[in-house]
């Protein structure tokens, strides 16, 4: 039986451990998401930098054979 405690209803413990366990899953999750998002963000960068480098060697190579 729950009690109350200045206008609150007291959870009992089963419910205490439910609520718990279901912050925590969401944190779990959230965690994950948080993981996806920043591998994502190193990917698109990673990306990014081949291309410039791809870009840079071919930008070098018509200059030298301009040159020449």
């Amino acid at each position: 039986m729950a009690s109350v405690y200045r206008g609150k209803v007291a959870k009992t413990s089963f419910e205490k451990l439910r609520t718990k366990s279901m912050a925590e899953e969401k944190f779990t999750q959230a965690l994950k998401a948080d993981k996806k998002f920043v591998l994502n963000k190193e990917k698109e960068a990673q990306v990014k930098l081949e291309k410039m480098a791809k870009l840079k060697a071919l930008r070098l190579a018509k200059e030298a054979s301009e040159s020449a």
